[in-house]
């Protein structure tokens, strides 16, 4: 195992400047561990993958990366959720909980080759409906329940419209 400190602009797990220590293990395919020293954070990525931190709010228990480059759209396309640990909790290393692909291009060009944002939302829908239904049902998860369903009319809106101008599933405006 090959280990390193180095200086760099912005840390990639906790975005400030300092030192972060890189080591390199080989295994069938080279992982790099990146470990944050100064905000204690570990994480595993594949050589060669590019992450970046989607800040969500908190990371008690989960943090979120987008793994790829941002394609022609500007958007990212793989991102994955990690676990973290809580003080005094402990995780097996390189904890991934899920990776999702979401489409990379348009449909008509390159295929259905991963899922939609509306395809998310729905699971999420779906679980605080399940909430709401039991003894965990509150007015905060009413209230996110119909936010998540207006963005899902939202973005059938814009499919709707896309269809009605005969440019869905191309890269057309």
């Amino acid at each position: 195992m090959r280990t390193s400190a180095r200086k760099n602009s912005h840390c990639e797990l906790c975005r400030a400047g300092h030192v972060l220590q890189v080591s390199e293990k080989t295994y069938p395919t080279k992982i790099k561990r990146k470990n944050c020293m100064a905000a204690g954070k570990t994480a595993f990525i594949k050589k060669g993958e590019k992450m970046r931190k989607v800040e969500i709010g908190t990371s008690r228990f989960t943090e979120v990366f987008a793994l790829d480059d941002a394609g022609q759209g500007g958007a990212n396309h793989v991102y994955e959720v990690r676990a973290t640990a809580p003080e005094g909790a402990t995780i097996s290393e390189n904890e991934i909980f899920t990776r999702i692909k979401f489409q990379d291009g348009a449909i008509k060009e390159f295929g259905v080759n991963g899922c939609h944002n509306e395809d998310l939302i729905a699971i999420v829908i779906d679980r605080l409906q399940g909430f709401q239904s039991g003894k965990f049902g509150c007015r905060e998860n009413a209230l996110a329940i119909t936010k998540l369903e207006e963005a899902l009319m939202w973005l059938n809106k814009r499919t709707s419209d896309r269809i009605r101008r005969g440019v869905e599933g191309t890269s057309n405006l």
